[in-house]
């Protein structure tokens, strides 16, 4: 209220230099909010795109290792033994091992 009363009592230079201080303030925090808004939703779609980037990966690793594990039982189904079933998978025995025994 004092701030109000304050400002009712500017001479005319004073209310005009006061006009053009808020016009300018305004006009630069609308800029500011503008940006701010783009840049928000620009991210948002960054995050978005890295997060099905993200998701991609992790399905390509658990479709190979998938893959990779039907491959391993069909060889012990076909009886292939262990050591050539590590030399072909890369997978230590004791991983062949804990995939024969699912």
């Amino acid at each position: 209220m004092f701030e109000q009363a304050e400002i009712a009592q500017f001479n005319p230079l004073e209310n005009q230099q006061y006009e053009e201080s808020l016009k300018h303030y305004r006009d630069s925090k609308n800029v500011i909010d503008t940006a701010y808004d783009d840049g928000k939703e620009e991210g948002r779609e960054e995050g978005r795109e890295e997060g099905r980037e993200e998701g991609r990966e992790e399905g390509r690793e658990e479709g190979i290792a998938l893959g990779l594990e039907q491959t391993v039982l069909k060889m012990h189904q076909a009886g292939a033994d262990i050591n050539f079933i590590a030399e072909v998978s890369g997978l230590t025995h004791d991983e062949i091992k804990a995939l024969i025994k699912h």
